[in-house]
C-alpha cells in the first residue's frame, strides 16, 4: 500500500491532478457521497475540505488531495477493504493537519467504487445521464447503451454513449461515441479529458469560462461554493496515434462539418449541465456560445 500525503492547493496538487485527469482518467465513482474517485490502477483519490489546516488557500479552494494505492486490488472484498483503508488514511491526514470539520464517513460494509451501470439508451431518460437519451445522437448510437457513473457528492461523474454490441456473439461493448463528464473543484491548467482533442480543459485558477471547439464543449457553474465544470466530447478513439493522425490528414473536416460538431457538442453539454445544476442545486451556469 502507498499513501500520498495531503497536497494543498498549489503546483504539487495541480501536477498530481493533471496526471489523474490524463494518465489516470476517472474510472469509478465512490459510494456514500465520498469526494473522490478510483482510477483504472486501483488508486483512490479523495479530496476532503480542509478549511483551517491550509496556510495558503487558493481563493476559496480549501481541498486537500490524498491518494491511496493498494496495488491492483481486484476482488470485491479487496476493493471494499481498499476503500475503507483509503478513507481512514485520509481522515488521519486531515486530523494531523488540523483541517477541522467532520471526518469523511466510513463506507458501509461491502461498499466498493462503482464503475457504473449499463442501460439501454431509452432507459437513461430521467437519470443523471438523461441528456444522452433526450438529445440528438449519432445514428450509430440510437439503439445503443449508456454507461451511468455519477454519484451524489462526487468529484467526477461520467456518462458514456456506446454503439450497440456487435453480432459476433461476444460480450464486448460497442465503441464509445459520446462522453459527458462533470468535474468539481480546481484541477489545474493542464487536465485533458482523453478523447476531447488537443486542448486542455479550462480548469485552472482564476475565472472559469465556457469554451467550445469542434472537439469538445465546456460549461461552468458554482456548486456548494466551488467551481464545477461540465464537458462533452466524442468517445475515445483507441487507435494508435499515428493511425488517427493519418486519417485526419487524409480526410480533414470541412468548416461546415466542424461547425456541425460544435453545434452538437454544445447541445450535449447544455442539456447535461442544466440537469446537473438542477440536481446539485448549483448556480451561475454559463454555457458556451456557438461562433
Amino acid at each position: 500500500m502507498a499513501v500520498e500525503s495531503g497536497h494543498p492547493p498549489g503546483p504539487a496538487r495541480d501536477e498530481e491532478l493533471r496526471f489523474a485527469g490524463t494518465s489516470y482518467p476517472p474510472h469509478a465513482v465512490l459510494p456514500g457521497g465520498l469526494p473522490g474517485f478510483e482510477d483504472g490502477y486501483s488508486r483512490v483519490f479523495l479530496m476532503p475540505e480542509c478549511p483551517t489546516g491550509i496556510k495558503k488557500p487558493r481563493g476559496d479552494d480549501h481541498r486537500l488531495l490524498v491518494s491511496t494505492w493498494t496495488y491492483f486490488a481486484k476482488s470485491r472484498e479487496e476493493k471494499a477493504a481498499m476503500l475503507r483503508l483509503a478513507v481512514r488514511m485520509t481522515n488521519v491526514v486531515t486530523e494531523k493537519l488540523g483541517c477541522g470539520g467532520e471526518p469523511l464517513p466510513e463506507p458501509s460494509d461491502g461498499a466498493v467504487p462503482d464503475t457504473g451501470r449499463f442501460v439501454p439508451r431509452a432507459d437513461a431518460k430521467g437519470t443523471a445521464c438523461d441528456a444522452l437519451a433526450t438529445t440528438r445522437v449519432p445514428a450509430e448510437g440510437r439503439d445503443g447503451e449508456v454507461r451511468i457513473a455519477v454519484a451524489d457528492g462526487g468529484i467526477v461523474g461520467r456518462c458514456t454513449l456506446y454503439a450497440p454490441k456487435g453480432d459476433d456473439g461476444s460480450d464486448r461493448r460497442g465503441r464509445p461515441l459520446v462522453e459527458l463528464t462533470a468535474w468539481r473543484g480546481d484541477w489545474g491548467t493542464d487536465v485533458r479529458e482523453w478523447g476531447s482533442g488537443p486542448d486542455p480543459l479550462p480548469m485552472g485558477t482564476g475565472t472559469w469560462k465556457p469554451a467550445l471547439t469542434e472537439d469538445r464543449a465546456w460549461a461552468v457553474a458554482r456548486c456548494d461554493g466551488g467551481n464545477a465544470g461540465f464537458a462533452a466530447h466524442r468517445g475515445y478513439d483507441h487507435r494508435p496515434g499515428e493511425e488517427r493522425e493519418r486519417d485526419e490528414r487524409k480526410h480533414p473536416l470541412t468548416e461546415a462539418e466542424k461547425q456541425a460538431q460544435r453545434v452538437l457538442l454544445r447541445e450535449y453539454v447544455a442539456e447535461f449541465a442544466k440537469d446537473q445544476v438542477r440536481r446539485g442545486h448549483c448556480t451561475g451556469l454559463q454555457l458556451p456560445e456557438i461562433p
